[in-house]
């Protein structure tokens, strides 16, 4: 690597002549030579070297003698002495011996005692500037010292309004995942010896009563064992019909003595009827157990794996959104709903960062999700509350979207993951998958049912790609609210105890939800299953949440999406001005309802109360409410006589104070 190092020549020392003291005066003659060369040679005047060359002052270099010389040259000055350094490979730290002497290979060790730097190039110290790449000493040494802000950090305290820490993300954001042992640990409890004598007893009350109330031999082939319940397996007579069996649950509740009622179903794939029965004491199912399971390890990474619970034999159970990929839980109050979209949350919060997922959270009854407040997987720091935010929220999802897939069509990839494998994480940030949880979601439709499932529908058919997800939740799941439209695009369905089998219907297309037991009993069927399947929620109390979400927020930084925030915002309250640009007078607020009626009325160039309700859905008093908004606005002309009044607003002046029209 030292191929700009020549064969020593002859050096004199008249070409060392300094202020030095150290420096002998010889009279022009040789002092010594380098390699042994004959000592009757002329001196030879060598050219100094260039004074922009930067080279550090701690460099020295030894006569053989051990007389110290200073500016002596092992190479040849004719050479371009700039272009010799940046050709080099050596750096400041590495020290070569140019000494006199026995030829020998050149060292490059680093000579670190005080005793061996007499005898070597010494290291720079820490105070003397470090060497810029172009080899050229700075002019102020302070400028050098300077520390330089690192790009990928936000600035902080910036007065600039347009200043969006979300997109000052630092490229290598670290998460700091809280550990699992920060939740609790439940234990069963169960004893053996009762557990078998609850199967003997139960299996022999299943088979006496059928065998006395409708005269059918059935045989108990199978017992499984859940946290909250355990089915019976059945073998019925290939003479008996599967209807003879279901219509005896009444009686094998009374006869079993259960707590609650029991579920007769079909067992998929096998020819048995299953019986599920209660436990005299169900066993609570912690989060804890499933975050530490293998099924919730060992998913893929580029998945949105979150916990459910366990099955009826005890087996952790997990669920992909990815490939639901929107979801739609509907249970009654108390049996659990809340506490499983917690741990739903809580569990993707362990899993992912929030470079790859961010939340959306919807809760009109404003005491839900509150304590998540503040944590940096939020989208922005707010959650939402009221049904008009959330109609604008949908508005800027469904603008999300667009720009999403706009961006994946200019990389020419069909998909989030296609398109955040392609791009280089040191230069881009990736796009981080967006989960909106909508709470109360037939509360939200009493009010404002057109423009939320408007906006709902156009998520639910084409948002997947671009890795955009949404969680509804409700209490009451009526026809009326769950249409066909929502129910076509969420194939994903989560069904708590029901108070009927209607409900059951409307969610789950089937019976059976309205016999749970409550406290976390569900029923689920994924998109990819053909038939439903029960499991106990997970549980996790809200001291744990409040101990899991103070962690995260103490040892993670946010980067809120604060230009998202605004947007939406902005729509629902828009600042709104008359044509000559003074502010409007009317007392009431102004919302997106009112710009999209004048924005139709821009286009017709006349209005009237029928037109708007016509064209935008609304009743008399509202459509009357906004026309004589646009009149005392100065918007339309009402000396005009007819029904049909004239539109004076441009189409210029709208878009200068609304945008596009």
């Amino acid at each position: 690597n030292l191929n700009y190092i020549k064969t020593g020549r002859k050096v004199y020392e008249e070409d060392f002549k300094k202020t030095d003291d150290t420096v002998k005066e010889t009279d022009g003659k040789r002092t010594f030579g380098v390699y042994g060369e004959p000592e009757n040679e002329p001196v030879i005047d060598e050219p100094s070297p260039s004074p922009d060359v930067y080279i550090p002052n701690t460099y020295d270099q030894k006569k053989p003698d051990g007389g110290n010389v200073s500016g002596g040259y092992g190479f040849d000055m004719d050479d371009d002495i700039s272009d010799v350094l940046e050709d080099s490979s050596a750096g400041d730290d590495e020290v070569v011996d140019l000494s006199g002497g026995e030829e020998k290979p050149f060292s490059f060790d680093v000579k670190e005692s005080d005793e061996s730097r007499k005898t070597d190039f010494s290291a720079p110290q820490t105070e003397t500037p470090a060497r810029k790449p172009d080899f050229i000493r700075p002019e102020t040494p302070e400028e050098d010292e300077e520390e330089e802000e690192p790009e990928n950090e936000p600035v902080k305290d910036r007065a600039d309004d347009d200043y969006n820490p979300y997109d000052h993300m630092p490229f290598d954001f670290k998460y700091n995942a809280p550990p699992t042992s920060i939740f609790n640990v439940y234990e069963s409890g169960e004893n053996y010896e009762q557990l078998e004598y609850f199967k003997r007893e139960k299996a022999m009350a299943i088979v006496d009563t059928l065998k006395a109330l409708a005269g059918i031999d059935v045989n108990v082939v199978n017992i499984l064992h859940g946290p909250t319940i355990t089915r019976f397996d059945l073998d019925t007579p290939k003479d008996v019909s599967v209807k003879t069996i279901m219509k005896y649950d009444l009686d094998l509740s009374y006869r079993l003595a259960t707590k609650s009622g029991i579920r007769l179903l079909q067992i998929p794939g096998t020819p048995y009827t299953g019986v599920e029965v209660p436990n005299d004491k169900p066993a609570v199912v912690g989060l804890r157990s499933v975050l530490e399971s293998d099924e919730f390890k060992n998913a893929k990474r580029n998945s949105l794996t979150f916990a459910i619970g366990q099955d009826i034999v005890g087996k952790p159970v997990v669920a992909d959104i990815t490939k639901m990929p929107h979801l739609l839980v509907a249970g009654s109050t108390g049996t659990g709903k809340s506490v499983g979209l917690n741990a739903l949350l809580v569990s993707l919060m362990m899993r992912y960062s929030p470079a790859e997922l961010r939340f959306i959270i919807v809760d009109p009854k404003q005491v839900e999700f509150a304590i998540f407040k503040g944590i940096p997987h939020m989208l922005f720091d707010e959650i939402i509350f009221d049904a008009k935010k959330t109609v604008a929220m949908l508005n800027w999802a469904v603008k999300e979207m667009e720009s999403r897939f706009n961006m994946m069509r200019l990389a020419e990839v069909r998909n989030i993951d296609e398109y955040n494998d392609q791009i280089d994480p040191r230069r881009e940030h990736k796009m981080p998958r967006l989960v909106i949880i909508v709470d109360e979601f037939a509360d939200l439709m009493s009010t404002e049912k057109k423009n939320i499932q408007d906006g709902i529908q156009r998520i639910a058919q084409k948002a997947r790609a671009a890795g955009i997800y949404l969680i509804l939740a409700t209490q009451r799941p009526d026809a009326k609210i769950i249409e066909g439209s929502i129910k076509t695009n969420f194939t994903s369905r989560m069904a708590f105890k029901m108070s009927n089998g209607t409900d059951s219907m409307v969610v789950l297309d089937e019976t059976g939800a309205e016999k749970l037991l409550g406290r976390g009993d569900l029923l689920y069927r994924t998109s990819s299953m053909p038939n439903v399947e029960r499991a106990q929620g997970a549980f996790v109390d809200t001291p744990e949440i409040k101990q899991f979400v103070k962690y995260i927020i103490d040892n993670n930084k946010c980067y809120f999406n604060v230009a998202a925030q605004k947007a939406i915002d902005e729509e629902v309250n828009p600042s709104v001005e008359t044509v000559n640009g003074k502010t409007g007078g009317s007392d009431h607020a102004v919302t997106s309802e009112y710009i999209d009626s004048l924005r139709i009325a821009v286009k017709m160039k006349v209005v009237s109360i029928a037109l708007l309700q016509r064209k935008m859905g609304f009743g008399f008093p509202k459509a009357a409410k906004i026309f004589d908004w646009m009149v005392e606005e100065g918007y339309v002309v009402e000396s005009q006589t007819g029904k049909q009044k004239q539109v004076v607003l441009t189409e210029e002046q709208f878009r200068e104070k609304f945008g596009e029209l």
